[in-house]
């Protein structure tokens, strides 16, 4: 007999990685691209930003789904993770998104959250 282990494919999708970015709408005057560029935001933002998203769409249950903020690669930029079955509750309430960054920033844009890449391995969304 083969002692061989077999698993199923929901066993293996535990965590699900996220590369989200802050876009914003297009801008035609240069001084607010360049008060943009100037923009870092921080890690308490991005919670923000993402929990309003998940209550917009999903209300409190929506708020309460876990994610883990791992890296920061740039200022406008971050990577989480979440389980495999809540990815589709993240993608569809982050693409439901759009705000005005002058709220916590001082730069008056609206912007939206783009899922730049997305993988069941974090060296996929790097």
């Amino acid at each position: 007999m083969n002692d061989i282990a077999v698993t199923t494919e929901k066993a293996d999708r535990i965590w699900y990685y996220l590369n989200l970015q802050i876009q914003p709408e297009p801008i035609s005057d240069s001084n607010l691209v360049q008060a943009y560029n100037a923009v870092a935001i921080d890690l308490i933002t991005w919670r923000l930003f993402i929990s309003t998203a998940l209550n917009k769409l999903y209300g409190l249950i929506g708020e309460s789904t876990p994610y883990d903020i791992i890296a920061t690669p740039t200022d406008k930029s971050i990577i989480i993770r979440t389980y495999y079955e809540d990815i589709d509750k993240f993608v569809t309430a982050l693409m439901a998104y759009t705000f005005n960054l002058g709220k916590d920033t001082q730069v008056d844009i609206n912007c939206y959250i783009k899922v730049s890449k997305r993988g069941e391995f974090i060296g996929l969304v790097v």
